[in-house]
């Protein structure tokens, strides 16, 4: 099972650290390029707001 777990966290680490290299577009380049969902984006930032403004609890 740790040994599972190691893979996955390295198979993540690795698409996350080349996210841009591993998505690209190819064949689908011609079409509109992706939008943000207004909604879903504005949750998002309220969050990432929120987490940055909470205090840290270093204990």
């Amino acid at each position: 099972m740790k040994a599972l777990m190691i893979e996955i966290v390295n198979r993540v680490y690795t698409f996350l650290t080349h996210i841009e290299d591993l998505t690209a577009l190819n064949g689908s380049a011609r079409w509109n390029r992706p939008e943000h969902d207004p909604r879903l984006l504005e949750t998002a930032r309220r969050r990432a707001t929120a987490h940055r403004d909470s205090p840290i609890d270093d204990s």
